[in-house]
């Protein structure tokens, strides 16, 4: 099977406020990067970025990248949630799906 690829450019449009993009039916995994080179906060829980919620959040450091490891086939179909301190910040993904 050929696997597809997904690109999505999520606008965090204010600062501190959450932004979710749900992954294609049947991904496999995921990239994401801070397009202006930003730190921001990502979560695969509703409600722990915008507001920063520890244990349950990650800061991806400006300048790096996520690549998730190999999603399970019967595995919910992800929904990663973003957040920042700068307006305007825009999250990069891409996203591989069967």
């Amino acid at each position: 099977m050929t696997q597809k690829s997904a690109f999505y450019a999520i606008g965090l449009i204010l600062a501190d406020n959450q932004y979710g993009q749900t992954m294609p039916p049947n991904c496999t995994s995921f990239e994401f990067q801070c397009r202006e080179n930003h730190d921001i906060r990502w979560s695969m829980y509703p409600g722990h970025v915008g507001a920063p919620t520890y244990p349950t959040f990650m800061t991806l450091k400006a300048g790096g990248y996520y690549y998730s490891p190999t999603l399970d086939d019967d595995a919910p179909t992800p929904t990663p949630y973003f957040a920042g301190d700068h307006v305007g910040d825009t999250v990069e993904v891409i996203a591989w799906y069967d």
